[in-house]
């Protein structure tokens, strides 16, 4: 009854899916898309797509942690970056479906990985001892998926491709094209809303940073030292990642 209430009276909902993986910037993204009016989305829901009607989910999630008992805004956004929560591929099929692909370029990336894997998993774990074979496996495997996931939707016009540096580095041109795809009528801007899920372990990235409420430019703390091979490896599948994305998104030249 409550998604029937939510969806009832209204335009129909269009969805938005932020697929990335871990340590990439993916929190700061989505706090800039939930900042646009038009778009409603805290983060990693934890919401496993398994068939369509797990769109529901997302909508109850989505109301539930903002409090409230209805929903104004025209998409619905959930970030993922575990290969285990999106199943039904079909999904992404559907013609209310919009998919961002993020990627962030690997020293920085498997660097605070592996970080987090010593810092903060083992307290969300028990027992759980990483380290930067563990993160690079982690990568690996989920610029796979991220690939897949993109050729799946068979609709390049219906996902688009960024990555992080370009987020910083352009951010005014990523702002023009991401408004472009999702057509939107408001602004991005640089500035965003803070929620109850900010800087919170397991919504999405905990540093101090992403508390400013504006993208902060500044290097990211101190690097994990990786082995040459670790570097080379994760360098190796952010270029065939990077390859497939653009063969099957909308992309910046």
């Amino acid at each position: 009854m409550q998604s029937f209430w939510l969806k009832s009276f209204r335009p129909p909902f269009k969805y938005l899916f932020v697929f990335a993986h871990m340590r990439s910037g993916s929190t700061l993204l989505t706090h800039i898309l939930n900042s646009n009016p038009e778009i409603v989305g805290y983060g990693e829901t934890k919401v496993e797509y398994l068939k369509h009607d797990s769109l529901n989910n997302l909508l109850k999630k989505n109301a539930e942690f903002f409090g409230k008992n209805r929903l104004s805004e025209t998409f619905v956004m959930d970030k993922i970056v575990h290969d285990e929560l999106f199943v039904d591929l079909s999904i992404l099929k559907r013609p209310d479906v919009h998919c961002i692909f993020l990627l962030r370029e690997p020293g920085r990336s498997v660097s605070s990985i592996t970080k987090m894997y010593r810092e903060i998993l083992p307290n969300l774990l028990n027992g759980f001892v990483g380290g930067e074979t563990d993160a690079l496996e982690y990568y690996r495997r989920r610029l796979d998926k991220m690939s897949h996931l993109a050729e799946a939707t068979e609709n390049s016009q219906h996902c688009y491709f960024i990555t992080f540096d370009q987020l910083i580095e352009k951010t005014e041109i990523v702002f023009a094209e991401l408004k472009n795809f999702l057509e939107v009528q408001h602004e991005f801007s640089e500035t965003y809303d803070l929620h109850r899920g900010t800087g919170v372990p397991g919504t999405g990235d905990y540093s101090q940073s992403i508390k400013q409420g504006k993208i902060i430019r500044e290097k990211d703390g101190a690097l994990e030292s990786l082995a040459p091979e670790i570097i080379e490896l994760a360098l190796a599948y952010y270029d065939t990642a990077s390859t497939r994305l653009k063969a099957a998104c909308r992309h910046l030249d």
